[in-house]
């Protein structure tokens, strides 16, 4: 799951004898860094768009259902792709918060007052 920039001498030559003995899982592994690098590259949304059809059309020709699923995920997301090559933005700070605030609501269980139950997300959102 390392990135190929991260990999030790050591890393190279297991995935080296992974591609030997498991040429599609492999493949997969080399899909999810060309899906990873895709989405470091600074480019339009144009181009981005395209990169992306061709790499749904590879990692279709694996002909592995939860692949399959995933590019379904990635098309239908497509708008919302665009704009993070139009804009560089991402939801990721606000997910964030609903996953702390998910994480306050369990804990916080049977809190009958809700003005107690908000000041609690607000301490513990920061």
């Amino acid at each position: 799951m390392k990135n190929r920039q991260n990999l030790t001498e050591k890393d190279k030559k297991r995935l080296q004898k992974l591609a030997e003995s498991h040429p599609d899982l492999y493949r997969l592994w080399e899909l999810r860094q060309e899906l990873h690098d895709w989405y470091e590259v600074r480019t339009i949304p144009e181009f981005a768009r395209v990169t992306l059809a061709q790499w749904i059309r590879a990692a279709r020709q694996l002909g592995m259902d939860a692949l399959d699923k995933f590019c379904k995920t990635l098309e239908a997301w497509q708008k919302e792709i665009d704009n993070f090559f139009e804009h560089r933005i991402t939801s990721g700070f606000v997910e964030g918060m609903n996953r702390k605030i998910q994480v306050l609501k369990r804990i916080a269980f049977g809190i009958p007052n809700y003005a107690h139950f908000r000041l609690r997300i607000i301490g513990f959102c920061g």
